[in-house]
């Protein structure tokens, strides 16, 4: 597979009108749902999205010191969203700094192999 020569590291991610929809843990069995229901709803608000969604993970220490997985689903939109409801948030600009870029040019069944 020839997408190992299309990695980039330290990359600055910069998405403008961002959606946000958080994902609890208990909701991970309906991901496909609730990646169905965001793209209505944006569709719903006469809008449309910029480039892939986008899933961000991360673990955070509870007040226990237990680990919570945070789980976020993001898309960029074309045009703002007013007036967001909940479990959504729009963010004007995000910046995540030190990402990681590969693009992946086989046939997409083989993807697992990019993970």
């Amino acid at each position: 597979m020839n997408w190992e020569k299309q990695v980039k590291q330290n990359k600055v991610l910069k998405l403008n009108n961002v959606l946000i929809r958080e994902v609890s843990e208990n909701e991970l069995i309906d991901i496909n749902k609730i990646t169905y229901m965001m793209d209505s709803y944006v569709k719903s608000k006469g809008n449309s999205t910029m480039g892939p969604m986008i899933n961000y993970s991360a673990v955070e220490g509870d007040e226990n010191g237990q680990a919570k997985i945070i789980i976020k689903l993001l898309v960029q939109l074309k045009n703002p969203i007013h007036n967001i409801e909940k479990p959504y948030e729009l963010k004007n600009q995000i910046r995540v700094t030190n990402c990681l870029f590969a693009r992946f040019t086989e046939k997409e069944e083989n993807i697992q192999y990019a993970y």
